[in-house]
């Protein structure tokens, strides 16, 4: 039983870090917290920009939306990338990007997903597909065990089995 007056603990969200890409929970109503499997400074909120932003490093666990008037010249880590504005840099998406029909991207880009509106501009190397080393969603299907052998034991070599 509580005592009267406390609250029912919150809820926690769940989110991939941006920069070492491990699993982690936050307060609903955070803005920042830190990793605690790389302890870095992680911003959980969404972004959206609609002006020229120019930084080293732009990463969030949420999403990055540049508007049209947006201009962004960064390396940008996010969980998911919308750009209608122009972006320069290095691109590294956990979900998704997406470049909308008057969006511009000038650079090298890595996603899982990738959304490209005809019109749009995209110049860069891109990868897209699973990331290498991160875990696969479905498990390989098991082989039935040949005749002659245990289940999932092949036979020696000069043995019988």
């Amino acid at each position: 039983m509580r005592p009267s007056g406390a609250q029912p603990s919150a809820r926690k969200r769940n989110f991939v870090c941006p920069h070492c890409e491990q699993a982690f929970e936050a307060d609903p109503k955070a803005i920042s917290v830190v990793c605690r499997h790389c302890s870095k400074r992680v911003d959980v909120e969404d972004i959206r920009i609609d002006a020229y932003h120019g930084v080293v490093r732009l990463a969030t666990a949420g999403r990055i939306e540049v508007g049209k008037s947006g201009h962004v010249s960064a390396k940008v880590r996010a969980r998911e990338l919308v750009v209608k504005g122009t972006v320069k840099g290095e691109v590294v998406a956990l979900d998704r990007v997406e470049v909308g029909a008057t969006g511009k991207v000038f650079a090298d880009l890595s996603a899982p997903r990738l959304s490209v509106e005809p019109g749009a501009v995209l110049v860069g190397r891109v990868e897209v597909g699973p990331r290498p080393g991160a875990k696969e969603e479905e498990p390989e299907p098991e082989e039935e065990p040949k005749e002659g052998t245990k289940a999932g034991k092949a036979p020696r070599k000069g043995r019988r089995a």
